[in-house]
């Protein structure tokens, strides 16, 4: 599937479009975070909107496996006993789904939450997701089925390292790898300096994309050569209060022929320090 921001929802339920896109133990809640020394464990409470689609990213790593594994979390491992909330079906067109996002394909890798099996599993067998995981700030799109909104929780290891982020020409999937907010303005990134093209309108400058879970629909932030900051309307207005969420993912739309390199400072270490 091929799927880049357009306010729509995914292909293979909509059948046409779109295109887009750590150990002493402190809790991590979604929108703080505490910390008692350098290996910090820490859980989140990620929204799953009745009949829709939620963007989502892992900020954990399985507790004991080492913050420097690359796998960082099994799929099947993620929602350990919040699972009696998901729907599950005989088929990837009944159960509710996970979407993963390949940036080497462009294109998405499905799960669905498995009847036969009580996991998640991919293929019309199905086939359980017993290797599959979840990269840290890996994103996904999750699909909940149901008619009823609820939560799930994850927890693991959080990482307290800075995070550095690739984004190519075109639109990327990038992920808020940590428990907590990252504000669009961050202080830390010098978005000019690192190559972000500005624009005096959004079509012009680069754009971050954020999903909103209860209008379905995405919310567009461009990088203003007004003001130097992403800003959002035609006026434009600096976006001085809005964050990318904990746990969530975002489009970004590089408008150059280069990559850009950002740096994202956990504010997990910054509280440490």
């Amino acid at each position: 599937m091929n799927w880049k921001p357009n306010g729509r929802a995914p292909r293979q339920l909509r059948a046409s479009r779109p295109q887009l896109p750590h150990a002493s133990f402190a809790a991590v809640p979604a929108r703080a975070a505490e910390v008692v020394r350098s290996n910090v464990v820490g859980y989140q409470k990620l929204d799953i909107p009745a009949g829709g689609y939620a963007l989502l990213a892992n900020p954990f790593v399985e507790v004991g496996t080492g913050l420097t594994t690359p796998e960082g979390y099994a799929i099947n491992d993620m929602f350990t006993g919040d699972t009696e909330n998901s729907t599950a079906g005989r088929t990837s067109a009944q159960g509710d789904q996970m979407q993963i996002w390949d940036p080497t394909r462009q294109g998405y890798t499905t799960y669905f939450f498995s009847s036969w099996v009580n996991q998640w599993a991919a293929g019309s067998t199905p086939r359980v997701a017993t290797e599959e995981s979840f990269a840290l700030g890996d994103g996904y799109w999750y699909l909940n089925r149901g008619q009823e909104a609820y939560k799930l929780t994850v927890s693991g290891e959080v990482s307290t390292k800075e995070v550095e982020v690739t984004l190519v020409p075109g639109y990327t999937l990038v992920c808020n790898p940590f428990p907590a907010d990252l504000p669009l303005n961050d202080e830390n990134i010098d978005w000019g300096t690192a190559g972000a093209t500005a624009g005096r309108t959004s079509a012009q400058g680069d754009q971050i994309q954020i999903w909103d879970i209860s209008r379905q629909g995405y919310t567009t932030y461009f990088f203003s050569s007004w003001v130097n900051q992403w800003a959002a309307g035609s006026t434009p207005r600096v976006a001085t209060e809005e964050s990318i969420p904990a746990g969530q993912g975002f489009w970004y739309l590089n408008r150059s022929q280069s990559d850009i390199t950002i740096t994202l400072k956990s504010p997990i270490a910054e509280s440490g320090d």
